[in-house]
Formats: C-alpha cells, structure tokens, sequence
C-alpha cells in the first residue's frame, strides 16, 4: 500500500515510520516547505502540526493557522485530486477539552488553546473532502522514549533524586504511549467502515501522578521517595508561585473516553507502565 506521511522528522511521526519499517508499506515523506504530488498514492496520514509552547516560542495565531488548518486543507484538496481513498488526521483532544467531564468524541468543540482552535478548524475543513474517507484520531498526552513538551519536564522531575510531595495525589489522567498510538494510526489507515468518523485514541486505563512517578523511578532502579502532602495543600503553594497551570496539570484529572475506537475494532496492546518503562529506561540509556 502507497501511503504518503507528513511530520516523519517529529515525535510521533518518526516513530510512526519505524513502526511500519518491516511492513508491505510504501512510505512517502511530505514536507510542508517543499511541493509534493499524490499521484498513485492511496492513503495520506497527517501527522505533522505546530505545538504550543511556553512564553516567547509560543506561536502566534497566524503561525497555529497556518500550520495546523490552511496546510491540512491543503493536503487533503491536493488528496482529493489526486483520487486518495483515506485520509487519517492526527489532531487533538485539546479541541474539546475545555467541556466538562469525561471527554468523548461526540462532544462539541470547546478548546483551551489557539493551538486546540486550529485543529478544530481542521477538522472543519476536512469534512469539506468526503471522498477521501477522513478519519480523525484526537490522542490527549503522548508519551514514550525521548519525549517533549510537559512530559519531559515530568520525566526529568520523576528522574531526580530528590523526595517528591506527591503520595498522597490519586488524580487520573489519560494518556497514550507512542507504541499504542503508532498502532492506532495504522488500523485507522487500513480499516474500512471508519470513514468520516472522530475516535479518542487513549491507553485504555487511567493513571495517577503517583503511579506515574513511581513507575519511572522503579524502572531506573530508584526508591519511590514519595511522601504525602495534601493535593489542596500542594495547589494553593503551587497557585501562590504563580504555578495554577503547573498545578491543574500535575494534580488535576483529565478523563478521556477512547471506547469509540475500541467498539471499531481497535485495542491498545500496551498498559501504561510499560510505556512508561521503557520511556524512562531509554532516557537512563542516552
């Protein structure tokens, strides 16, 4: 099968590319600067985007546009063209994140960010292009080997060896690790009936600050070293710091239901803790 990818320099697409590396795939790189044909090609997977960042690198609204909506458009213009028969978009559950509750895909949009907002206009713009059968999968936090973004930080925080606060915080958060996503992307490329539809794509089990700490240390042979302060205590310190953000993320819950992908025919193979292993044993390799 003929597919082209988009973002295969990034996280998630270069991954995406090592996963299907022994496949009968044939792999085209799309880069957003250069011009590109899809000629022959069978399916599109748009992976790459422009993330949010903190304080002067963050992107400006024109910039989120320009990369995460006008380029998706245009793919998906030049692969309807051009007879492309599925077209999977790697977007975000960000786009209904600011909605109360568990997060389901059925949801209205509702996000937090510019960044949520130019992948909702994607989406938009991709049910213009019907007939290249579009399948949108929103992942919430992706993890894996080498992260960026607030994982990292979480990484580099869970690595050191000092006592974390953190015992007493039993928050769940939903996550996906690289190896299930990369896996969900290839079933949403080769499945049919999914045309048209929006899935969350999640580990399948939620997780706690706690476990997540515990996990990362254990899998570098280090103590826990976690002892109890209140979640309401450690949000008011973090809150007086200016760090209410910082806050929500660590100790909040962010619940996503991903049952729709399941109920399609896909199931995450690989539990939290294993992705977390083997996250936190390729940072103690590098």
């Amino acid at each position: 099968m003929k597919i082209a990818v988009t973002g295969t320099t990034g996280f998630v697409g270069s991954a995406f590319v090592a996963h299907l590396r022994n496949s009968s795939f044939d792999v085209r790189a799309i880069d957003r600067g250069s011009e590109f044909s899809f000629e022959g090609t069978e399916a599109v997977i748009h992976i790459a985007g422009l993330a949010h960042q903190s304080g002067r690198l963050q992107p400006t609204t024109e910039e989120f546009d320009a990369a995460n909506h006008q380029f998706t458009r245009k793919l998906a213009a030049r692969a309807a063209e051009a007879g492309v028969k599925r077209f999977v978009f790697l977007s975000s559950v960000n786009v209904v994140a600011g909605n109360e509750g568990i997060l389901s895909p059925e949801m209205p949009f509702n996000p937090l960010s510019e960044y949520g907002q130019s992948k909702a206009r994607a989406e938009l713009a991709l049910r213009e292009y019907e007939q290249i059968e579009p399948v949108i999968l929103r992942p919430p936090l992706v993890y894996g080997p080498h992260p960026k973004g607030n994982m990292a930080t979480l990484l580099r925080m869970a690595s050191s060896p000092l006592p974390l606060p953190f015992a007493s915080v039993d928050n769940r958060r939903t996550m996906i690790s690289i190896s299930n996503l990369v896996e969900a992307i290839e079933f949403a490329t080769i499945t049919e009936g999914l045309a048209g539809r929006v899935f969350h794509v999640t580990d399948g089990r939620d997780i706690s600050l706690k476990e997540m700490i515990a996990t990362i240390r254990a899998a570098r042979g280090q103590p826990e070293r976690l002892f109890p302060v209140p979640p309401k205590v450690l949000e008011a310190l973090l809150g007086i710091l200016g760090k209410r953000k910082i806050a929500e993320q660590l100790l909040g819950d962010l619940i996503v239901d991903g049952s729709l992908l399941n109920r399609a025919g896909w199931l995450p193979r690989h539990d939290p803790s294993q992705g977390l292993q083997a996250m936190a044993v390729a940072e103690q390799d590098s």
